[in-house]
């Protein structure tokens, strides 16, 4: 898509002038992570390494950042990805924590069941715009555009989805949040990051990947639990040859769930477990479980989220294990 189109249907969205079955082209953003990042990024070998995310809420991005990894590319299906990164970056860097907090966060903020009517801003916009110009001139005028034809309370409800966490859920998952001086070093992570942004429909087998290059580590986050689990192992398939020998793919991210989790057919087919470790070989190499978050998603009586990881081989150990 171009800018310019781009631009445009934001603008008629934000204004609610397309009807559901009108238009399909347009998606909205997350405003921060709906998974526990904090509690699986560590397990991880990402620093001074290559990574490829989905990530529309600039999330994945930083957390990587903070953990050394510089050389990333975030691919995603909306088209308003780019532009929502560097307004994050400005803020980051132009902002102090209270102030980020302050123009960024919207549901249950400053507490639970109160919106933030200070949400974007005007007067915190103006102080980050020449930052913004600086870093991506598309963004700029992205945002500077719609600041200028849309209220900021409609901006903030139209354009993303309502998925935003209380705080002490949020700043727990979320290692740039979790206290001042976190900040302070996602701050000085992020100066050097500027991503690649690859507009793509993973699902769609006529989209093109060739500008994919290859990568130490793949992360995928929960879109397997949106996805059939055909498309999921599709997806992941396609990817394993734009990930390196010894590199790591996060195949997806399962809210309470381990090993010995029961499986209910109430619950997407991803998160059967034994049949996971059949239907996605060779792509399965391990589950790694971590400390969950209560607050997010079922929020039952299990205490841990787990991640499913494919590490791939070297080929000579992948000749060895076919003997």
């Amino acid at each position: 898509m171009e800018f310019q189109d781009i631009l445009e249907d934001t603008v008629r969205e934000c204004r609610g002038e397309f009807l559901r079955y009108d238009y399909q082209g347009f998606f909205r953003l997350y405003p921060f992570t709906t998974e526990n990042i904090d509690g699986y990024m560590d397990v991880f070998d990402v620093s001074s390494k290559k990574s490829l995310s989905v990530d529309s809420s600039g999330d994945q991005v930083i957390n990587l950042a903070m953990r050394g990894c510089i050389d990333q590319t975030v691919i995603d299906v909306c088209p308003n990805t780019k532009f929502y990164f560097y307004l994050k970056k400005a803020g980051l860097l132009e902002f102090g924590y209270s102030e980020f907090l302050q123009f960024f966060r919207f549901r249950n903020y400053p507490m639970l069941f109160k919106d933030n009517l200070n949400v974007f801003s005007f007067d915190l916009f103006y102080k980050l715009k020449s930052r913004l110009y600086d870093l991506d001139l598309d963004s700029f005028i992205f945002w500077d555009t719609l600041f200028q034809e849309v209220s900021p309370e409609i901006l903030r409800r139209r354009l993303f989805w309502g998925d935003e966490y209380q705080n002490k859920v949020l700043f727990r998952i979320n290692s740039y949040l979790q206290n001042k001086s976190a900040y302070q070093q996602a701050r000085e992570s992020i100066l050097d990051v500027n991503p690649k942004f690859v507009l793509s429909d993973l699902t769609d087998s006529h989209d093109s990947l060739e500008d994919l290059n290859s990568y130490d580590f793949i992360n995928l986050s929960n879109l397997g639990t949106w996805w059939s689990i055909q498309t999921t192992k599709s997806v992941v398939e396609k990817l394993s040859s734009h990930l390196n020998d010894d590199g790591q793919m996060l195949v997806c991210y399962l809210y309470d769930t381990t090993e010995s989790s029961p499986y209910s057919n109430r619950y997407h087919r991803i998160y059967d477990l034994a049949n996971d470790k059949f239907y996605f070989s060779p792509y399965y190499s391990y589950l790694y479980s971590f400390i969950g978050i209560h607050g997010i998603m079922r929020n039952n009586e299990y205490e841990q989220d787990s991640v499913m990881v494919y590490q791939k081989k070297k080929d000579y150990e992948r000749g060895m294990t076919n003997v």
